[in-house]
């Protein structure tokens, strides 16, 4: 190796030492912390277990007429965590003889619905009522959840539906004589009032008429 060849050679060698020292020593500035876990409460959506069952009053339920007239009641309380919509489910009615079917009509037996209650064509009855602020149709929880679901009060959160009705006496003919009434099972549904929840089945347009076919 020449003498320009050893001069070259160390040239390149002492840059590349250069470039990786600096190469080496070049770093962003950099911190850490360890984010200790969070955990998160889920809202709760649930009725009382102390309302009352559905109560039927006001005519003696084994000797009834044509143009006798009932009421019933149901208190529904919200002791969930969550604002919530709510809505009952109509139970299906008949006319039986004894135990066996009879195919009369139950368009004779009327009810009148309580005031901030729609009659929908989904087989439901829907909560329209407007509490203090809330948005209409919207039950209070027992906390708060955003300054439009503020917590409400044991009165705000409770809810009653009261209901009066009759059976028609002109419809209810003397083919009804001796037959029994039976109204089948119903249930209280709930759901959250927030971030666009929707019902299982979608609510459709209420019915025009107040007083109406319990089925």
């Amino acid at each position: 190796m020449n003498f320009k060849t050893k001069v070259l050679t160390s040239v390149l060698a002492v840059g590349l030492t250069v470039a990786l020292v600096g190469g080496s020593t070049m770093a962003w500035f950099t911190d850490s912390k360890v984010v200790e876990g969070a955990t998160f409460q889920a809202g709760t959506v649930r009725l009382s277990n102390t309302s009352g069952d559905l109560t039927i009053r006001g005519f003696a339920q084994q000797n009834i007429n044509p143009g006798d007239e009932f009421n019933g009641s149901l208190t529904i309380v919200n002791e969930g965590t969550k604002p919530v919509k709510l809505r009952i489910k109509i139970p299906e009615i008949s006319w039986l003889n004894g135990e066996e079917p009879t195919g009369l009509s139950t368009d004779n037996v009327k009810v009148t619905l309580p005031e901030n209650w729609e009659k929908h064509n989904d087989g439901y009855l829907y909560y329209t009522g407007t509490i203090g602020n809330y948005p209409q149709g919207v039950i209070p929880g027992t906390q708060d959840d955003g300054t439009e679901f503020p917590t409400g009060t044991p009165e705000q959160r409770t809810i009653s539906f009261a209901f009066t009705g009759q059976f028609d006496g002109d419809l209810t003919t003397n083919d009804y004589q001796g037959m029994t009434l039976n109204m089948g099972s119903s249930s209280v549904e709930v759901i959250q009032a927030t971030n666009g929840a929707a019902w299982t089945t979608t609510p459709v347009p209420a019915a025009t008429s107040s007083t109406t076919p319990v089925a």
